[in-house]
């Protein structure tokens, strides 16, 4: 059982994860409308490829990021690195919010984009990985795999409210409204919610197994890169699994919602319906299917190459789906690769982080994921955006996530293999 003091501070991590992942998120919601603020000049798929690249470029920090809250997060504690996450995130949503668009300052305001897209990347950087290891380290024993998906399931609902006010705008507002303003609104939301979220992570405490690790001794600079240098196979290993986790949900939650309203397929309200519901219930498959592995721990890697599969089998549907252009059938292959992904990264947050020692964890996992956010997950928008300039779109576009699947299937097998060693 969880005593009460430790629920709450569960539920402390899942709001602020929500808060700083809608943050995070509205950015690509709201990407077809910056794109004719930001690069008025340049036609439909142009602008919206150069958006896409600036979507992009929140993920492409992460790499030199990783390292530095992994660093902090090893030496400093889990606790004050989360925390200082929110307010960076905070500044960046602001800002955004408050951005003059091309029309008003030209160039500046497109390196101001960047740079504040950059600041929510490194901001992000921090976050999610440190509320994996946090809530993991937290809570011990046989809720470990439903806690640290929490952090998981934060994402996806983060996401969700995202879509829920974008979809609300979209309803509330007529088009000369929103392309002048009522894109703002968001992110200034947003930032205000950020400064919520950096008083409730506050309020969170360090983990136990943290301060016993580092009661006695803290880890020097020098330390911790032999510690990461040694661990670097293991990271290589996490990255291959991971990343299919972080593709799937930006091709068909992010990728998809723009590339189809852009190409008018599909009413917007309808689509924007379909990436709400089928995002919460995504948040909600996530937290499932640890609450399996809890039950099931020696099932936890074959659960994953099982979701894998799936994945590499049902890919074709979702381009099908967009062809067609019909909400129905739209709705079911997001909501079967939402199944899928949730039954891959609910599980695999305890992989992870049972990779690693407690004092090169943060960075471990921190590695993990945001290598695999940044090549992946950042690059894929933009590498499908440009596949679709291409006489065979579909085809690449099908290629290049089967590609992923089966390179997923290897690693997780891979590391079901390390992790035996370890028992």
């Amino acid at each position: 059982m969880i005593d009460k003091e430790k629920k709450k501070i569960v539920w402390t991590g899942f709001v602020g994860t929500c808060l700083e992942w809608f943050d995070f998120a509205i950015f690509g919601v709201m990407s077809a409308i910056l794109a004719t603020n930001f690069f008025p000049d340049d036609s439909g798929p142009v602008s919206l490829i150069k958006t896409f690249a600036v979507f992009a470029s929140g993920f492409l920090i992460r790499p030199i990021a990783t390292f530095i809250w992994g660093y902090l997060g090893d030496k400093h504690g889990r606790k004050n690195t989360v925390v200082f996450t929110v307010l960076l995130m905070s500044i960046a949503s602001l800002g955004l919010g408050l951005l003059p668009n091309f029309e008003s300052i030209g160039i500046a305001s497109t390196v101001l984009l960047v740079a504040f897209r950059m600041i929510q990347g490194f901001a992000c950087s921090g976050e999610h990985c440190g509320m994996v290891t946090y809530l993991y380290e937290l809570l011990p024993g046989k809720t470990q795999s439903r806690a640290s998906s929490i952090a998981v399931s934060g994402v996806y609902i983060g996401m969700a409210m995202a879509t829920l006010i974008g979809l609300i705008l979209h309803a509330g507002l007529s088009k000369q409204e929103l392309y002048a303003w009522g894109w703002r609104v968001p992110f200034i939301l947003s930032g205000f919610a950020g400064l919520a979220s950096f008083y409730i992570r506050k309020k969170m405490v360090e983990t136990a197994e943290f301060l016993n690790a580092t009661d006695k001794q803290r880890l020097t600079v020098k330390e911790w890169f032999k510690l990461v240098f040694n661990n670097k196979y293991r990271m290589l290993l996490g990255i291959g699994a991971y990343q299919l986790a972080v593709l799937i949900p930006y091709i068909a939650f992010v990728f998809v919602v723009s590339y189809v309203e852009k190409n008018q397929l599909i009413p917007v309200d309808q689509l924007y319906a379909s990436n709400l519901i089928n995002l919460i219930l995504c948040g909600v498959f996530v937290f499932l299917a640890a609450k399996v592995c809890d039950a099931l721990p020696k099932q936890r890697e074959n659960i994953q190459i099982v979701a894998a599969l799936a994945l590499l089998v049902g890919t074709p549907f979702l381009f099908e789906s967009l062809k067609q252009g019909n909400i129905v059938h739209f709705f079911f292959a997001q909501l079967y690769f939402g199944f899928t992904v949730a039954f891959l990264v609910g599980p695999f947050m305890t992989t992870a982080a049972k990779l690693f020692d407690v004092k090169v964890r943060y960075t471990g996992v921190s590695v993990i994921m945001n290598i695999s956010a940044a090549v992946f997950g950042g690059m894929s928008p933009v590498i499908l955006s440009l596949f679709d300039t291409t006489k065979s779109p579909e085809l690449y576009s099908v290629m290049f996530i089967m590609a992923s699947a089966a390179i997923s299937l290897v690693c997780i097998s891979a590391n079901k293999k390390v992790l035996l060693k370890n028992v």
